[in-house]
């Protein structure tokens, strides 16, 4: 009498010497090597591979579950897929759900809020707060351009002084210059 881990025995004739492994068929997820049935082996990148019947394919990809940042699809793990605007997406495990916004790290102009990058925001008193890569620190006072009466010193807006001997010198927009 023969005998068949992972699989039906031969018998009869196909069982040729007594107390043997001669298999004559293989139970899924084996496939006959010479006269035994070997387990197939899978391969899973991104996740955990398959065994016994559920690896239907020696040296197939097909995946039992998957590591986070994965999600199956079909019998594979494909990485999430993650979107960031105003910085760098996260990958692999750091991209928890598919399609989310979850930024790795922030462009200038931008700074980590949760799993986003929000612009900084600027202040200009006089004149126009600078935006984006231009707003390089949260809540300071850059500006990006003057109002009339206001002339640029360094980031900030620094209004015109004027004077008038004889009478009362112009301020604001009337005072263009210094």
């Amino acid at each position: 009498v023969c005998t068949c881990s992972g699989g039906t025995a031969a018998t009869g004739a196909a069982c040729s010497q007594d107390s043997a492994e001669i298999c004559d068929s293989c139970n899924a997820g084996f496939e006959k090597n010479g006269k035994i049935c070997e387990a197939n082996v899978c391969t899973c990148g991104g996740g955990t591979p398959a065994t016994g019947a559920a690896c239907s394919q020696d040296n197939a990809e097909i995946c039992e579950s998957c590591d986070t940042g994965f999600q199956m699809s079909g019998s594979i793990c494909e990485a999430h897929v993650c979107t960031c605007s105003g910085g760098t997406a996260a990958t692999k495990a750091a991209c928890t759900d598919d399609n989310a916004e979850i930024c790795d790290s922030c462009n200038p102009g931008f700074k980590k809020s949760g799993d986003i990058c929000e612009a900084h925001v600027c202040t200009c008193s006089g004149g126009t707060a600078a935006t984006g890569a231009a707003c390089t620190d949260d809540n300071a006072e850059i500006c990006d351009s003057c109002n009339p009466g206001f002339k640029k010193s360094g980031d900030i807006c620094e209004a015109h002084v004027c004077t008038c001997s004889g009478g009362t010198a112009a301020t604001g927009a009337a005072c263009s210059q210094d």
